[in-house]
């Protein structure tokens, strides 16, 4: 168990739910031509300094990966990745292609939007096939490592990822795909896999290391965040996480609130809660925000007039939050929910929330 792991991961959890929130809102909140230009500003600010979400999930993935297996994986590995993960991906990328054609009104395109969605990572999940890569390349990355040590492996990683994504920012504006794809490579994050490998593999050092640079760490972090906003400003790189600049300013963040939480003597509980929820939270919070916004179109309209952008995005946030660990609650009491949602996280004694499914020890049909 990683103490520093439960903050980064609700950190990250709560970051998508609030970055989804404000991009859906930008999009679709009725009233958006009475809002004035200030507020419209901060949350599009808000909006990038946000990014760092999926980012810190990677990160997070292969830091625990790593920590767990040092030494290489176990036998039924990849299986269990399989059932808890993949198919859940499978699932939700059917799920989100329907609900898709369902906004669209015809649901002649389905079968190409479902191998949009699972084939070509065209949803909010496409993370997970960057990290079944990761548990690929984990498989044999130990004999790796003893050929070519971290000291060598750091750098050539970092020069490996900045650089593509370097190629990306100057091509992406030249270049027209009808489907982009170029973030699913593992090379496009290879950097965070590498990281976090050997933070995983050497936890009491960077606690004693990072924990005296806090204040360092929180200077590179908003130095990271101003590089973000200068470029949002420019456009020299296509809206979204998998930038350089994001790269760099996620690490430091990462770093900054690892040595903020590695003396923490606990976990707040709804921190934690939102930490082992977060899995299905990831899943279920983009189709709880548009359903929230048809929820919010048939409210009489003397209500929705005393709204404004900023508590429709704190309407939006908090509800599609709280619903969707209702939902992934409710799913996991049944054995099969699991395979929706993914299982729930563990808790700060090491033990995951109780599912009362299992213990009614219910098989799945095969």
């Amino acid at each position: 168990m990683i103490r520093e792991v439960f903050f980064l991961r609700a950190i990250a959890c709560l970051s998508i739910v609030l970055g989804h929130s404000i991009s859906s809102s930008l999009n679709w909140y009725p009233f958006l031509d009475t809002e004035r230009g200030a507020a419209l500003n901060v949350w599009k600010t808000v909006t990038e300094l946000l990014l760092f979400g999926t980012p810190m999930f990677v990160f997070i993935s292969a830091l625990v990966l790593s920590h767990a297996y040092p030494q290489g994986t176990p036998e039924g590995f990849l299986v269990k990745r399989t059932k808890y993960i993949l198919v859940p991906y499978v699932i939700m990328g059917v799920f989100y292609a329907a609900m898709a054609c369902a906004i669209e009104g015809s649901f002649s395109p389905l079968l190409v939007k479902i191998w949009q969605n699972i084939v070509l990572g065209q949803f909010h999940g496409y993370f997970i096939l960057i990290i079944f890569q990761f548990y690929l390349l984990h498989i044999g990355f130990h004999r790796l490592v003893k050929a070519i040590p971290f000291r060598r492996l750091l750098p050539y990683s970092l020069l490996i990822n900045a650089g593509y994504l370097l190629i990306v920012a100057l091509l992406w504006q030249k270049v027209s795909l009808p489907v982009s794809v170029w973030w699913l490579p593992f090379f496009a994050w290879i950097f965070y896999y590498v990281l976090a490998c050997h933070v995983g593999q050497n936890l009491d050092w960077y606690r004693r290391k990072l924990s005296p640079y806090r204040l360092h760490l929180f200077i590179g972090s908003a130095a990271g965040a101003a590089a973000v906003l200068l470029s949002a400003q420019t456009g020299l790189f296509p809206f979204g996480s998998k930038r350089v600049d994001v790269l760099v300013y996620t690490v430091l963040l990462c770093f900054f609130i690892f040595a903020l939480t590695a003396k923490a003597r606990f976990v707040p509980r709804w921190l934690e809660t939102v930490s082992s929820y977060s899995f299905g939270i990831y899943w279920l919070h983009v189709f709880f925000i548009a359903v929230l916004h048809k929820a919010f179109k048939v409210l009489p309209q003397g209500i929705r007039v005393h709204w404004n952008l900023s508590v429709y995005i704190l309407y939006l946030s908090v509800s599609a939050l709280v619903l969707s660990m209702v939902s992934t609650y409710l799913l996991t009491r049944h054995p099969a929910g699991e395979f929706i949602v993914g299982k729930l996280g563990v808790t700060t004694r090491g033990k995951r929330i109780r599912n009362p499914a299992a213990d009614q020890h219910l098989t799945v049909a095969k």
